[in-house]
């Protein structure tokens, strides 16, 4: 089975309310899989999304290596699947249609945040 192999290949740690997955501005080459418990997506102290059991954190820095624009913050004790940057780029190599879905993830993220950037300076 393909997960079970990813799966044995990663890491998986424990969090507990109030720790933190990552931090904003930080370069973090993980992505983390929720396997159990509530994290919370903040930008400034602020809840962005309430995320639970098969969503994923970490995936644009990973994907874009940049910082990360966001804090993940537990709020109820998570179980969480580390896949490491190595890993991942690992499982790329090994399919090149999954690589050139990569590569378009990575422009449409560069494009969000791009536009993103232009409607603040507008707001501000």
């Amino acid at each position: 089975d393909d997960i079970a192999e990813i799966v044995a290949q990663g890491s998986v740690i424990e969090k507990g309310p109030g720790e933190t997955v990552y931090e904003k501005g930080s370069v973090e080459k993980n992505i983390f899989v929720i396997l159990s418990g509530v994290v919370h997506v903040t930008d400034g102290g602020k809840p962005i999304a309430a995320l639970g059991p098969g969503n994923i954190l970490g995936e644009v820095g990973m994907t874009t290596g940049a910082p990360h624009s966001t804090t993940g913050v537990v709020v109820e004790a998570s179980r969480l699947f580390v896949m490491s940057d190595g890993l991942y780029h690992r499982l790329l190599l090994e399919d090149v249609g999954i690589r050139i879905l990569v590569n378009v993830l990575v422009t449409l993220i560069q494009r969000s945040k791009a536009a993103n950037a232009r409607v603040q300076d507008l707001s501000a």
